[in-house]
């Protein structure tokens, strides 16, 4: 006999709109330069593709290993390792970041294994390891700024920076919202180094030619001195992690900047 389950929630959350690789993927947009590489089947990235470029109306660059049946089964290594070549020798960006899917996690491929097999050759890789299967976009923004953050920052040497702030703002602020985060940082006469950056790369702004990335976001040369920053302030719980490892116990985390308590607090 059927049982009849009645939601009380008064939203309805689309978890094709909701997954985890899909904050991943917003969170490596805001670095300069950066190609994003689902482990996916095709399918899966232009699902992404497609609902990035009509929230930003912007041309998303995204590629994929582009798995089948096939790979999937024997093996998706050498699709992963053929389809990071393709994107060095025709897109040449200065990051690629690979982001799996829960197809990669349900046939149980070790990714990280794959990508030490890889040559050392340029441009780095850093991986997301995220699932559709557990968390939501929160979740996947998060893995991917502590990837960032753990393969591309520099230990910390020397004294810290004092009029340098590390800005770490969450999936739910807009490239507007990080942009005047800045400007208010750099008004107390502050450098800030932002990661992510949204506001330079998904802020709606026309170059003046095609390109195959995002022009704008925050530089490599940036993301390495971002951990000797005097301040590390992240907004947004879900980046407290990253901020305890930029700054350890130092680190400020605000739950968001919404409202006159909040803004006060900030």
């Amino acid at each position: 006999m059927a049982t009849l389950v009645q939601n009380d929630k008064p939203v309805t959350v689309d978890p094709l709109r909701h997954s985890a690789p899909l904050g991943a993927v917003l969170a490596f947009l805001g670095v300069a330069r950066c190609m994003p590489v689902l482990h996916s089947s095709q399918g899966c990235a232009a699902m992404v593709k497609v609902l990035l470029t009509r929230h930003f109306r912007e041309s998303i660059p995204l590629q994929t290993s582009a798995l089948t049946e096939v790979t999937t089964i024997l093996g998706s290594g050498d699709s992963l390792l053929e389809g990071i070549t393709t994107v060095t020798d025709r897109q040449q960006p200065d990051l690629i970041a690979v982001i799996t899917t829960g197809l990669v996690d349900a046939c149980g491929e070790d990714v990280p294994r794959t990508l030490r097999l890889r040559s050392p050759r340029p441009p780095p890789v850093v991986l997301a390891a995220v699932s559709d299967l557990d968390g939501g976009l929160e979740q996947g923004y998060a893995t991917a700024v502590e990837a960032l953050i753990e393969e591309l920052v520099l230990p910390r040497a020397g004294a810290a920076i004092d009029n340098q702030v590390t800005l770490l703002p969450g999936p739910a602020l807009s490239p507007l919202d990080v942009e005047e985060l800045r400007e208010t940082a750099e008004a107390f006469g502050l450098r800030t180094v932002v990661l992510p950056d949204p506001s330079r790369s998904l802020d709606g702004h026309l170059d003046d030619d095609w390109e195959p990335l995002l022009s704008g976001g925050t530089p490599l040369s940036a993301v390495a001195v971002a951990g000797r920053s005097g301040s590390v302030l992240a907004i947004g719980a879900s980046l407290a992690p990253a901020a305890r490892m930029l700054a350890g116990g130092d680190a400020w985390t605000v739950p968001h900047a919404v409202g006159l308590d909040a803004s006060d607090a900030l």
